[in-house]
């Protein structure tokens, strides 16, 4: 009986020190959405952290990211899709084949 409790107890330290680590690893990645404007993804990965490893530094960080939500409703998430389309658009006109008139320009040039 003894060996199951001990067990027991060792196992529930091994997984409050993987959920630490993780704990810590979104909160890292919360503090670069934020640093990237991205205040929502910022607010939900600190919640996530919290949720797997309650710490202060966590608790202060989302009422930080919680008020820029509240300063800043428009994030970088709903511009991004407008930013990859014109992304595109330009690697398009960088893609887009000469019209025959410059080719036969450029076929002039070679030739003469």
């Amino acid at each position: 009986m003894e060996i199951k409790a001990n067990h027991s107890v060792l196992l529930g330290s091994l997984n409050m020190e993987i959920n630490k680590d993780e704990a810590v690893r979104c909160l890292k990645i919360a503090k670069n959405q934020y640093g990237s404007k991205n205040y929502e993804a910022a607010v939900r990965l600190t919640k996530k952290s919290l949720n797997l490893y309650p710490t202060d530094e966590a608790k202060a960080f989302l009422e930080k990211a919680e008020i820029a939500v509240k300063e800043n409703p428009s994030t970088p998430k709903q511009d991004e899709p407008q930013q990859q389309q014109q992304q595109q658009q330009q690697q398009q006109q960088k893609d887009k084949p000469k019209s025959s008139g410059e080719q036969s320009k450029d076929v002039r040039e070679i030739l003469a």
